[in-house]
């Protein structure tokens, strides 16, 4: 009878020091959470309600802050309105200043009383007190605005607005350097795309001079076309019955025509595309093809330059753009191109 006593009082003692042992540990994680574990039980009413006063005359601050933007807007945008409504926002604006500082002073009270309730170990959040003056000059995305005293969790992140500001400059420098990226892309398609153009239009353009110089060789055209790479691009063209040469002769008056232009538009592009390069790769090596074709371009320009006293103008007339075949039929330069492969 008396064991089993000792044995009732055994587990009456381990059981209290268990509550005990539970007790601590919720008052340890509820130290985790300053000053808002109270409120989850309902201990700390004052707190809450004081919270909720400040949250909600923010709030009316905000109110009048957009507002006060709106209304100040005319006079910002850089178009003129002259001196009568200039004088009237200016006078609307002077109307709105004693609602707006009632609403300050109703803040910075709240401000001080919920200030006055923290207790000196604890962190104080960042509730600047407000004037007038700052008000007016406050952006309506100013971590004023942040309501971060309210936030359950106290790390630096969450209620230090330095911290959310150094994360936000941290986010938009990644979203730069994506952004730089994307534009190196671009910019090394297009640089790609001028090169490979301006190779194919060459390249074209020596498959059919070398097929002329074989054709005034040959009474025989036909034989010739057998013979030469230039078929496969000749049979693409329709120009009802001209012969291979005759075809030649057009599609290499416009490859060529079509190759000038090419070039003046990689010239006009040269400055620009030298000046991107370096903001986007710096005073590196200019590894990219692009850089060579230009060299090339300027050399062959200023050795035609020297050669020539003075060099042929470019004669632009109502027809250009327009040949005739043999049986006087328009043939469009743009489609010819097209047959050609070439845009």
């Amino acid at each position: 009878m008396e064991s089993a006593n000792v044995d009732t009082y055994d587990d009456i003692f381990q059981s209290l020091l268990d509550i005990a042992s539970s007790m601590e540990q919720q008052r340890k994680f509820a130290r985790e959470f300053p000053g808002e574990h109270d409120i989850l039980i309902g201990q700390d009413a004052p707190r809450r309600r004081l919270q909720l006063l400040l949250w909600h005359s923010k709030s009316e601050l905000y109110t009048h802050a957009v507002e006060l933007f709106a209304e100040r807007q005319p006079l910002y945008r850089g178009t003129h309105i002259g001196t009568t409504l200039s004088t009237r926002i200016i006078a609307a604006i002077e109307r709105r200043k004693s609602p707006i500082e009632t609403a300050i002073r109703k803040y910075n009270e709240y401000r001080h009383e919920y200030l006055a309730l923290l207790s000196p170990d604890e962190d104080q959040p960042n509730i600047p007190e407000m004037t007038y003056r700052t008000f007016v000059n406050l952006s309506l995305d100013d971590a004023f605005w942040q309501d971060v005293y309210l936030y359950h969790s106290q790390a630096p992140w969450a209620v230090n607005s330095d911290v959310r500001s150094g994360i936000h400059a941290m986010l938009i420098t990644k979203r730069v350097e994506e952004e730089i990226g994307m534009i190196q892309h671009e910019f090394e398609s297009a640089l790609s795309w001028a090169v490979n153009h301006h190779v194919a239009i060459k390249a074209k353009i020596s498959i059919l001079e070398n097929f002329l110089s074989e054709a005034e060789l040959s009474e025989d055209d036909e034989e010739v076309e057998a013979n030469d790479t230039a078929g496969g691009i000749l049979t693409s063209i329709s120009l009802g019955d001209c012969g291979n040469s005759v075809k030649a002769e057009l599609s290499l008056y416009i490859l060529k025509n079509h190759l000038t232009k090419h070039e003046a538009l990689l010239n006009t592009w040269s400055a620009d595309a030298l000046s991107l390069w370096e903001q986007l790769y710096g005073n590196g090596p200019q590894t990219h093809e692009w850089f060579r074709l230009i060299s090339t371009l300027a050399s062959t320009e200023a050795v035609h330059t020297m050669g020539t006293e003075h060099p042929e103008q470019e004669v632009i007339n109502d027809n250009e753009g327009v040949d005739i075949d043999e049986e006087g039929e328009e043939v469009d330069p743009g489609e010819l191109l097209n047959h050609l492969h070439v845009n």
